[in-house]
């Protein structure tokens, strides 16, 4: 009762003084640094497998099931949580506040080594990453122009990404959206088969053939030059008269002969196109 009473019998003091500190209040307040994304550092790593040409099914039993089995185990856990989508394998692993994710990085590291032989062959390494929210994009750009998706993709990648990749502060800069392009071989199944041929076998024969190989290096009095032997196809025609098999078996290495070399035009045909669109961009509705 002592401050109400006080209070009473100076209205005028207490109200000066609440006038000054309303006062003091509005000149800071404009003042006060707002950040939209503070700079925390919440207890969460990412870990992230590509499995390419893997559906999601076959992504979860090979490669999310065996990790998890391994991480559930790790040290401050909360929760594992994980999304196995075509060709990538994700893994969110939530800590408890306050623990080191240093050390529980190396923790997670060293599990993934018991489980990195059961892999499939072609499933990528596991990466480890820590969440930043300042990875977060805050900034959208889109490139319009007269000229086609696979021309504006081309600019941005090669002109525009080099750029702002190069502005301080700048921690990453994706693209999306545009045209790609790609050689797109369209196999005939039927004419496939009438050849005795699997697409593995295709696959593995263009990827042997499509190869760039060091071999060593010449000297010349004082210089030194590089040898290297490229096997890269420049052209489609290159492609299209790529050798998959034989008939009758492989050749006579000497001579050659004594049987028929199968070629990827026989049963396939090859196209210079662009790659399936599975997501689109839109920047403002357009």
């Amino acid at each position: 009762m002592g401050i109400a009473r006080t209070v009473v019998r100076r209205p005028t003091t207490f109200l000066i003084i609440y006038a000054l500190i309303a006062g003091l209040g509005l000149y800071i307040i404009p003042q006060v640094p707002v950040d939209l994304f503070p700079e925390i550092s919440p207890p969460i790593l990412l870990i992230s497998t590509a499995y390419p040409g893997a559906g999601p099914e076959e992504v979860e039993q090979t490669v999310t099931r065996p990790m998890e089995g391994a991480l559930t185990n790790v040290s401050g856990v909360k929760e594992v949580s994980s999304t196995s989508s075509e060709g990538s394998s994700t893994i969110i692993l939530e800590f408890s506040w306050g623990l080191e994710l240093s050390e529980a990085s190396n923790e997670v590291r060293d599990k993934l080594e018991f489980v990195k032989d059961i892999l499939p062959e072609d499933a990528g390494s596991p990466q480890i990453f820590k969440f930043d929210p300042s990875l977060i994009p805050i900034v959208q750009l889109s490139v319009q122009g007269s000229r086609g998706p696979d021309e504006l993709f081309e600019i941005a990648r090669d002109q525009i990404q080099p750029r702002l990749e190069q502005v301080d502060g700048a921690a990453l800069v994706s693209l999306s959206g545009g045209s790609e392009r790609a050689v797109r071989v369209e196999v005939s199944q039927n004419r496939l088969e009438a050849y005795g041929l699997t697409l593995t076998q295709v696959t593995r024969a263009l990827a042997a053939q499509n190869v760039r190989i060091g071999s060593g290096s010449v000297y010349e009095g004082n210089f030194k030059y590089l040898v290297e032997t490229r096997g890269e196809f420049a052209a489609l025609d290159d492609i299209r008269n790529a050798v998959i098999s034989y008939r009758g078996g492989a050749p006579d290495p000497v001579t050659g002969r004594g049987s028929v070399p199968i070629r990827l035009r026989d049963f396939a045909e090859v196209t210079d196109s662009f790659k399936d669109t599975d997501n689109a961009a839109y920047v403002n509705g357009i």
